[in-house]
């Protein structure tokens, strides 16, 4: 995770934040009924594919978020800054979660995305 500022002249900021890591491991499963006992997973490799745990992992994720504003001095105690926040700016669609019981008719599809990109208008008072 990576943040930073830079501050232009005239009251202007420029703000930004990196995230990047690793894609959440793929835990391949089945649900079996055991007497006694109840439901239970029952956790293994997937079919055709040799590893040991994490080596089935989804896609790395990056998600970057930017912050532009403009902040004018009303008085010597009042400012007012007018902001756009980006979020996900790059709108990566990165897979977060997948279907992983073996014998489920859409097992490998993905379940879960990034959120997409959303930007956000602001007024900020300060006094």
């Amino acid at each position: 995770k990576m943040t930073g500022m830079y501050q232009f002249p005239y009251g202007i900021n420029l703000s930004a934040s990196v995230t990047a890591r690793d894609g959440y491991v793929v835990l391949p499963f089945e649900q079996v009924y055991r007497n006694n006992v109840g439901w239970s997973n029952i956790y293994g490799t997937e079919l055709g594919k040799l590893g040991k745990f994490g080596d089935t992992r989804l896609p790395d994720l990056t998600v970057v978020n930017a912050r532009l504003e403009k902040v004018f001095n009303l008085s010597e105690t009042m400012t007012v800054a007018l902001a756009v926040d980006a979020f996900n700016l790059l709108n990566a669609n990165t897979a977060l979660s997948q279907q992983a019981r073996l014998t489920a008719s859409t097992y490998g599809n993905t379940l879960r995305i990034a959120n997409p990109r959303v930007l956000r208008f602001g007024v900020h008072f300060n006094f």
